[in-house]
């Protein structure tokens, strides 16, 4: 699986490309909305795993774009924030789901493991 982490804190973007990469995912890193745009654009991802608070355009409107633009990887926003208007805005904006975690490996490691067979699919049709 190859995937796209968008995520603007350093320590945090290598803590979750290593948590990815040991089980056995491919991670590029992007540190900001717009560098993810091009870089999504450019590559084909499995999944992209975005910050919703980046600096620059957030993950929402990074979200938005990709669709706009698209770009029909699924997208997976991780964010502290956890209003019920945050995880709409980021269902709106075309996420695979919006949830509000700690990136904590074990959790992204549940999250792609019961969502593979809904990631497949959703890549399939958007092909």
């Amino acid at each position: 699986m190859r995937l796209l982490v968008v995520e603007d804190d350093v320590k945090m973007a290598a803590l979750v490309r290593r948590g990815l990469s040991e089980e056995g995912a491919a991670v590029d890193v992007a540190r900001t909305g717009e560098d993810a745009l091009w870089m999504a654009a450019a590559a084909p991802y499995d999944a992209l795993v975005l910050d919703v608070m980046l600096p620059g355009i957030d993950g929402f409107e990074t979200c938005r774009r990709l669709r706009d633009d698209g770009v029909w990887t699924p997208v997976l926003l991780l964010t502290a924030r956890d209003s019920v208007e945050d995880r709409v805005a980021g269902l709106d904006g075309g996420a695979l789901l919006g949830e509000a975690a700690a990136y904590e490996r074990s959790h992204l490691h549940v999250i792609f493991d019961h969502q593979k067979p809904h990631l497949r699919a959703t890549m399939t049709a958007a092909r």
